[in-house]
């Protein structure tokens, strides 16, 4: 209980929380001070509400447990179980007495199941209990029902019901501020079904900016990896291509991914995450417990961020990492990065390139579901340039999620290529 109380009612996940059980909480400090939450609100809502929270996750043990063992037959038996439940709480209009925490589970459960549907080729199975699901859960849980939408038709697609997939393409497209790759996945889906006579005048999209393409050859070593210099053989296909790349100038670089957004966007928008007067936490939080309702002030304060000057980004960088370094921030690892090369990145970019990648984040819905960005950063300090790199090795091609991370920085002035590596045979 106090596991959940503590922790799960602060915004972790149960891994999270785990970890959080054992870390030296005297020598930990986290950024909030005290309990601050909207009149009525707490993240559980009596010792009630806590129960039915534990009985959710031991549901999720029991889909676990299922789907480990391989017996399917249990696997369904909880799919129906918590998706009954569901229904139940939604005809009752309970959601508010179970609580948000105990929905989100219940959905994660219940995808879980549907996911298993899939694998087996049981699409009309999946289709009736994701049908279910988009009408029991609330408004709020909005993402959830987004991404069930998605399962929705493709589903529809592997049973030949192209008209009804096409549809419900349609509908989610015209959703507001849909996840940048959802939209791009959504997109490629309509232009493969909307052709004659289903569509005879299908809808248009804008065209994207098209990313270069830079091709290495490299051998692979005899114990794996690829070589990187004569008689080493250990690197990944990132160190080799950061080896490469090191002889076109860019000798400084770094595999960075999602990583170094998120920790940029926490530092650059520290005070409107935790000092702003709607922010929602415990003492113990180490982010805002109601992101979600900060995207107002957020986006009025990247807006300000599209017209900072690189001496500025500098500037706010520096003074957040200076003042709140050590604090206990959710996608902040203090001894993972280096404040010189997260200033270095963030001034070349600038304010703009900036603004649209956290923008991307805001409608992501939740941090947890951003990302898609470039492997590699790399620094050319003659020519100070800095380039993000996408790095595909041999049969590997670009997601949706990594086709939508480009757009964003290329069409706000970034410098990326696409690195496709591909296998010289020795002789």
């Amino acid at each position: 209980v106090i596991h959940v109380l503590f922790f799960l009612g602060g915004g972790y996940s149960p891994e999270e929380a785990a970890t959080m059980l054992h870390l030296p909480m005297d020598q930990v400090a986290f950024p909030f001070e005290g309990w601050r939450g909207a009149e009525g609100w707490a993240p559980f809502e009596g010792r009630e509400q806590v129960d039915k929270y534990l009985a959710m996750l031991a549901m999720n043990d029991a889909m676990e447990a299922a789907l480990v063992s391989g017996n399917g037959e249990w696997a369904y038996n909880v799919l129906h179980f918590v998706v009954t439940q569901l229904m139940e709480v939604a005809e009752a209009g309970q959601e508010a007495e179970q609580g948000r925490l105990w929905l989100e589970q219940a959905c994660k459960v219940a995808k879980r199941g549907i996911r298993l549907l899939e694998r087996e080729c049981k699409y009309a199975e999946a289709l009736h209990y994701i049908a279910l699901c988009l009408k029991s859960l609330p408004s709020a849980l909005r993402l959830e029902k987004l991404e069930l939408t998605h399962r929705q038709i493709v589903d529809l697609e592997h049973m030949g019901c192209k008209e009804e997939a096409l549809t419900a393409i349609e509908g989610a497209l015209r959703v507001e501020a849909l996840p940048d790759a959802l939209h791009v996945t959504l997109e490629n889906a309509y232009s493969r079904l909307a052709v004659p006579p289903r569509r005879w005048k299908p809808q248009s999209f804008p065209p994207r900016e098209p990313v270069e393409e830079v091709l290495l050859r490299g051998r692979r070593a005899q114990k794996g990896g690829w070589v990187v210099k004569k008689g080493k053989s250990a690197a990944t296909v990132e160190g080799f291509v950061l080896e490469e790349y090191a002889k076109k100038g860019f000798s400084q670089g770094r595999h960075t991914e999602n990583g170094l957004w998120l920790c940029l966007f926490t530092l650059l928008n520290y005070d409107q995450l935790y000092g702003a007067e709607g922010a929602q936490h415990t003492a113990w939080s180490d982010f805002p417990l109601n992101f979600g309702a900060l995207e107002p002030s957020l986006r009025a304060s990247l807006d300000a961020m599209a017209q900072w000057s690189r001496e500025e980004v500098e500037h706010r960088l520096k003074r957040v990492w200076q003042e709140k370094k050590g604090l206990q921030l959710k996608y902040v690892d203090w001894a993972s990065w280096d404040l010189g090369f997260l200033t270095q990145v963030a001034s070349h970019v600038g304010g703009r390139v900036l603004a649209a990648v956290f923008r991307m984040l805001l409608r992501a819905g939740r941090p947890d579901w951003f990302g898609g960005f470039p492997d590699l950063v790399l620094y050319n300090p003659f020519a100070q340039e800095v380039r993000f790199l996408e790095v595909k090795g041999p049969g590997d091609s670009l997601s949706a999620r990594q086709k939508a991370a480009i757009q964003v920085l290329l069409t706000s002035g970034a410098d990326v290529q696409v690195a496709l590596v591909q296998e010289t045979k020795n002789k």
